[in-house]
């Protein structure tokens, strides 16, 4: 179930002088826009690095198959006639305009539109000027958006932190390799709410860019002591979070988007430091014992037949002692790293100062 509560509603818990740079990082996007049909209904892909539309070869009735680049644009709302009113399109938005996704900006509304401009120009689509006006007004559809950002921390330790948040979790992930793990999954396929994934950004660069340029190489040393998390939203999570359409999207603090379900995936507490006697004062007897038979290796909801009960015991542990024994990795006695601190606004990396000005970063024009 998606906990998060609705971004309409809730109370912004993030508390800073300058918002933490959160950037989208890919959408996948239906907005107005009358042309002729692209290939016979074929999707068209569009190059991750340069943004060139290119036909989409192993394309079989309009599907893409599994080795297929999967950025693309499509045809939507077919009319007899062969015209389409709708155009369908996924991209990450920053890999296209400045040719890495390394860090960009929060504003999806300006990226929807540069993207949908950039696009159907090299297309040779002649977009009607009353549709272009109702991109720009948000009356567009999200089925898909990625919030990331990366946060500070010593490269040393980001192998670590992925296995902690491994063996915290025991169920509902997966992962392609030691340095990454996705959150947000059942037994047979990811939630059609949301996903969140956690990896190591710098080896992928140093994988995607074997032979640097110069600002490749400044991009690579700058993030080099980071841990990245995409939160992936998808067509449940947007419909819950009242964000499926351009037009949410125009006011809501991305920012509380990202840390509130940051919270509700545990990752923070997947490296915690044992409770000291004075801390152990604060519970009564009974979150007291149910505290030493979690140490011992007991789970929490394992201890109750009600999942409510132990719910209540997890909450209330954590509200007087900040620790969370929901999860399955225990506490240490002295952790060289608090997860706490390096997953916070305060600790996200910003656009570096020298990357403005260049083709690096694109800044929203609104």
């Amino acid at each position: 179930m998606f906990k998060t509560t609705p971004i309409n509603t809730a109370v912004n818990a993030v508390t800073q002088l300058q918002a933490p740079n959160i950037h989208i990082d890919r959408f996948r996007v239906t907005g107005p826009c009358t042309h002729k049909v692209l290939g016979n209904g074929i999707w068209k892909l569009t190059d991750k690095d340069t943004g060139e539309i290119r036909s989409a070869a192993n394309a079989v009735n309009g599907t893409l198959g599994h080795d297929a680049c999967n950025y693309y644009v499509r045809s939507r709302r077919v009319q007899p006639g062969g015209t389409a009113e709708q155009l369908e399109i996924h991209v990450c938005p920053p890999q296209i305009l400045q040719k890495h996704n390394v860090f960009g900006h929060g504003n999806l509304v300006d990226y929807v539109c540069r993207i949908f401009d950039l696009l159907t120009a090299k297309l040779g689509i002649e977009v009607d000027p009353r549709q272009r006006q109702q991109w720009y007004d948000g009356l567009f559809w999200l089925t898909e958006v990625h919030l990331t950002a990366n946060f500070a921390c010593p490269h040393s330790a980001v192998l670590a932190i992925i296995t902690a948040i491994d063996q915290n979790t025991p169920r509902g992930k997966h992962k392609d390799s030691d340095t990454d793990i996705s959150l947000g999954f059942t037994k047979k396929r990811r939630s059609k709410y949301r996903v969140l994934t956690v990896y190591d950004k710098y080896l992928k660069l140093l994988e995607d860019w074997p032979n640097p340029g110069p600002l490749q190489a400044k991009i690579i040393e700058a993030f080099r002591d980071s841990i990245r998390v995409e939160l992936k939203l998808y067509s449940q999570g947007l419909k819950y979070l009242k964000l499926q359409s351009g037009v949410g999207w125009r006011n809501v603090d991305i920012a509380a988007v990202y840390f509130n379900s940051i919270k509700s995936f545990g990752i923070r507490s997947a490296i915690q430091q044992l409770l000291t006697e004075d801390e152990l004062g604060m519970l009564d007897f009974n979150e007291r014992k149910v505290y030493t038979a979690w140490l011992k290796g007991t789970a929490v909801r394992d201890q109750f037949k009600s999942r409510s009960t132990a719910n209540e015991y997890i909450n209330a542990i954590s509200r007087k002692t900040g620790i969370e024994v929901g999860g399955d990795r225990r506490p240490e006695a002295l952790p060289k790293i608090k997860l706490s601190e390096v997953f916070s606004p305060a600790n996200v990396l910003p656009v570096p100062d020298w990357a403005h000005g260049t083709h690096c970063y694109v800044p929203p024009l609104q």
